[in-house]
């Protein structure tokens, strides 16, 4: 509906922010810039499922390549299926996490979860 469509035009600033890192990981303060930029623009997708798995999946991915924040990866790995849509590949995701980790216990209970997901919403 319109206020849907809405809230998601607004929305897209956030996602643009954390873009603007990915493409400036080298810039001297982008990490610091980042992080704020995700507390202010948190709000924007908050209480929004699809928004929530969408944003917190680019927030993981941004840690990923920035490197050496393994914990601020795995964090928004977590919140991208709990607070977002439970999808198959997120888990998937969070299940490697949890193994490079050494954490095999919620490694392996992820990757169930992700198997759940792909039988219960299979993407084919």
């Amino acid at each position: 509906d319109a206020s849907t469509l809405e809230r998601w035009a607004r929305a897209d600033r956030a996602f643009r922010d954390i873009n603007w890192g990915t493409d400036h990981l080298y810039d001297k303060d982008c990490l610091e810039t980042v992080d704020r930029r995700i507390r202010e623009d948190y709000p924007l997708v908050q209480g929004d499922r699809f928004l929530e798995s969408a944003f917190w999946e680019k927030v993981a991915q941004f840690y990923y390549y920035y490197g050496h924040h393994y914990a601020e990866h795995l964090r928004a790995s977590q919140l991208a299926v709990e607070r977002g849509y439970p999808a198959a590949q997120l888990y998937g995701k969070l299940s490697e996490l949890y193994r490079i980790g050494g954490r095999e216990g919620p490694a392996a209970r992820a990757l169930g979860l992700a198997r759940r997901s792909e039988i219960k919403n299979p993407w084919r």
